[in-house]
């Protein structure tokens, strides 16, 4: 997520606890309910609270082989896995369009539904493992599933959606060249609905906690707690994009977007913002 919709998030929800980056124990939670992960949130390395999410949901259901796999992690000082390697004893692949590492694997690449299938195969990633972050600013959706249909099987997943749309057919047009740009469309144009991730996986998957702006799903398989999940859905950015300046409705699909291709920006009067599947 980019730091202009960071920064715009970050005014609209109470201030996060911390939890410790030196020890593998809870964040400062005291009224935090068994129930419902979101209250766990706590602020170690990852932007939004993940940290403590992620610690008390492995409390839950514990580990296998401690592998996960995140990416659009940027450089990885800041990034809802480096708690887990540093104090928790993790390890894992890491890639970013813009940034390389090797002493943390981070691997620089631009992930699309194309290749995102032949990168875990050259890093060598498990066919299931505890952990899968992905934020990558647009085609979230697209690659998420695309990682299932090739069948890895992680056993959690944290996925941004876009929680300023409610419907489950709002899903970004895909772009394979699509990088984020989350100030066009007042910040709308993005991932997919909490909805639309619901419908995608919910064959597999059961979502067991959303924070603003990610959502979180336990492998079926996995014995796992029933949580109590908020829901953090508005209609924000359905009537924003549908309405013109003028007060005029129009639909979706006739809504400009900004995207980039091949380096070059260009202006695409025709692509949708959300694309009704």
């Amino acid at each position: 997520m980019d730091f202009e919709a960071i920064r715009q998030l970050v005014r609209t929800i109470p201030s996060i606890p911390t939890i410790s980056t030196r020890r593998c124990t809870g964040g400062n939670t005291p009224n935090a309910d068994p129930r419902a992960l979101h209250t766990w949130a706590a602020r170690g390395y990852s932007q939004l609270g993940a940290d403590g999410i992620l610690h008390k949901l492995f409390h839950d259901i514990g580990t296998t082989n401690k592998y996960y796999v995140e990416f659009g992690t940027q450089s990885g000082v800041e990034c809802n896995t480096r708690r887990l390697r540093e104090v928790c004893g993790w390890s894992g692949l890491l890639m970013d369009g813009g940034y390389a590492n090797a002493s943390i694997n981070l691997h620089k690449a631009f992930i699309t539904r194309e290749n995102i299938a032949s990168l875990f195969r050259k890093h060598g990633v498990p066919r299931t493992f505890d952990l899968l972050s992905v934020d990558i600013d647009g085609n979230d959706y697209h690659v998420l599933r695309e990682v299932l249909r090739q069948g890895y099987a992680p056993r959690v997943v944290m996925v941004e959606t876009n929680f300023r749309v409610r419907t489950a057919d709002a899903i970004i047009a895909y772009d394979p060249y699509y990088k984020g740009v989350f100030s066009v469309g007042n910040g709308c144009y993005g991932s997919a609905s909490v909805a639309a991730f619901r419908a995608m996986m919910g064959a597999r998957y059961t979502h067991v906690a959303s924070h603003k702006p990610d959502a979180y799903w336990v492998r079926n398989d996995v014995d796992q707690p029933i949580y109590e999940v908020p829901d953090i859905s508005d209609e924000y950015c359905e009537l924003a994009l549908s309405t013109t300046a003028r007060g005029r409705h129009k639909p979706l699909h006739q809504v400009r977007s900004l995207s980039q291709s091949r380096g070059a920006r260009r202006l695409n009067r025709t692509k949708s913002v959300l694309v009704r599947v």
